[in-house]
């Protein structure tokens, strides 16, 4: 599954601002704690030995990954846009 870029509105690191290491940390954390979910997530992948005992099991069962794929795919465009975030950050 293929994602698009993300679109992001990079803060600008000025002297007035936030600074450069605050806002790189926050999104550096941000992109952690996405990478750790997405790990557990990938974790509770659905089985078919949870889906056969239905009548319509096969079908139910590929309904259930695609849906976990989507939720995957939710964090993966997540953890890109807050690495986009924090490389724009450490750019300027």
């Amino acid at each position: 599954m293929t994602h698009p870029q993300p679109v992001i509105v990079a803060p600008v690191v000025h002297i007035n601002g936030s600074g450069k290491e605050g806002l790189g940390e926050g999104y550096r954390k941000a992109w952690e704690a996405l990478d750790k979910a997405h790990k557990a997530v990938c974790e509770t992948a659905p089985h078919m030995r949870d889906y056969y005992v239905l009548q319509d099991g096969a079908e139910t069962f590929r309904k259930a990954q695609d849906h976990h794929l989507v939720r995957l795919a939710a964090l993966e465009a997540l953890k890109a846009d807050y690495e986009a975030l924090w490389s724009a950050v450490f750019d300027q």
